[in-house]
């Protein structure tokens, strides 16, 4: 993760306070993930996570995962 990168989804993080939600995408992959959630303060990523993780179904959502930090 790339620190300018980091930086500017954080700032875009902070600007957006709680009227909208940024949704972090591009090159994350299942070992990037918890750096980039702690990082940049992201609640939610985008990526294919093409390795499997442990999960929780969530009916309304689909799969929640809780293992990533």
């Amino acid at each position: 993760l790339q620190p300018e990168a980091a930086e500017a989804v954080a700032s875009l993080v902070k600007q957006g306070g709680s009227r909208l939600i940024i949704l972090a995408g591009g090159g994350v992959t299942p070992d990037n993930a918890a750096q980039l959630l702690r990082q940049t303060g992201v609640t939610e990523l985008h990526s294919t996570c093409k390795r499997c993780a442990d999960a929780a179904v969530d009916p309304g959502r689909g799969y929640r995962y809780q293992t990533l930090y």
